[in-house]
């Protein structure tokens, strides 16, 4: 990717994201999206995100800094406002649409676990909006750079191929390529997509609409969150169906690892540890292990294996690992003890 702004010391980037932490995060997207800013500021590159209006971040506003007007748009037969605003430090901006976004549950699911009938509309929203701002739409800003992540920015790259012909190119990030966000072709109109843009080559995938293999398909740059995860996507075990345009753009794909914001991760300053410590101190770690016995009301024991898990029960998560594990784990350890902690 060095080639596509090889003279140029500094960066103004667009990252279009539906998670932000700390504002709302469901997994390591969040995670990932609320730390770069961050983290590429000393290098030069100065990021912007464009996040939907969901409550908490709605709840945030209020106590935003206001950097820039807030903007009026319509798109896909909807007006919207953009708010520009700074929260903990961070460049946002905000789509104010209530209709979409302002409701209970998680950005996909609502608090039964089921998806949203109209996600496809709500994220379509969001990659166009992306769309109008890499294009100029916010007065005095126009990205060099596009970095949309995961399926709900996939249609980024798709809208602004059909845009005029000086738009900013765009890095399509891969955080977990099993959620493709695929929609009905009867959509197509409702997304604002030409009819051109329903093939093989272009947003077509096994007869539907594919967010993620548009995104793939059209964007400048791929990016994996891993080297490793770079080179089995390409393969039919872990592609999904896709290894097949992954392996055909493998000369722009790139895997770089994903970190831990340590500012954040950090057990000496955490506040839900019950115990602080600093790395390497084992005895403040025996206070905080039987404080977690205490508290899911297992036996107070020091010499007890004790695994923990915060996982969907998927194998994708290796869920099937452990349940394969657990009788040679019970065999080699007299005191056992296990806590699962289930994702929706």
């Amino acid at each position: 990717m060095q080639h596509i702004f090889q003279n140029k010391m500094e960066l103004d980037v667009l990252s279009v994201a539906s998670e932000f932490f700390p504002l709302v995060k469901t997994g390591g997207l969040g995670d990932v999206t609320g730390a770069l800013p961050a983290a590429l500021e000393p290098e030069g590159i100065r990021v912007k995100t464009l996040l939907p209006g969901y409550p908490a971040v709605m709840a945030a506003l209020k106590e935003a800094t206001v950097f820039g007007d807030t903007i009026d748009l319509e798109e896909l037969g909807h007006k919207v406002k953009i708010h520009q605003v700074l929260i903990n430090g961070s460049f946002l901006f905000i789509i104010d649409y209530p209709n979409f976004y302002l409701r209970p549950g998680s950005p996909y699911m609502n608090q039964g676990g089921i998806s949203w009938e109209d996600n496809g509309l709500r994220f379509a929203l969001l990659s166009r909006i992306a769309a109008r701002i890499a294009c100029g739409a916010v007065s005095g800003y126009r990205p060099d750079l596009v970095l949309a992540h995961d399926w709900p920015a996939g249609l980024t790259a798709a809208y602004l191929h059909f845009e005029a012909d000086q738009t900013p190119p765009v890095v399509q990030t891969l955080h977990n390529i099993a959620f493709q966000g695929r929609f009905s072709v009867s959509e197509l109109s409702n997304f604002g997509l030409p009819p051109e843009s329903f093939d093989r080559e272009g947003v077509e995938f096994h007869g539907d609409i594919g967010f993620l293999k548009a995104g793939l398909y059209y964007a400048k740059w791929l990016v994996a969150v891993s080297p490793s995860y770079a080179r089995e996507i390409q393969t039919p075990g872990y592609g999904m169906g896709l290894e097949g345009l992954l392996y055909d753009k493998r000369s722009c794909l790139s895997g770089i690892l994903n970190g831990v914001d340590t500012s954040v991760w950090n057990p000496a300053t955490d506040k839900d540890i019950h115990f602080p410590y600093k790395s390497g101190h084992i005895l403040t770690r025996r206070s905080n292990k039987a404080a977690f016995q205490a508290e899911f009301g297992l036996a107070r024991d020091a010499d007890a294996l004790l695994i923990g898990v915060v996982s969907r029960l998927t194998d994708q998560k290796g869920i099937d690992l452990l349940a394969e594990a657990m009788p040679t784990l019970m065999q080699q350890n007299k005191s056992l003890q296990c806590v699962v902690v289930v994702r929706l």
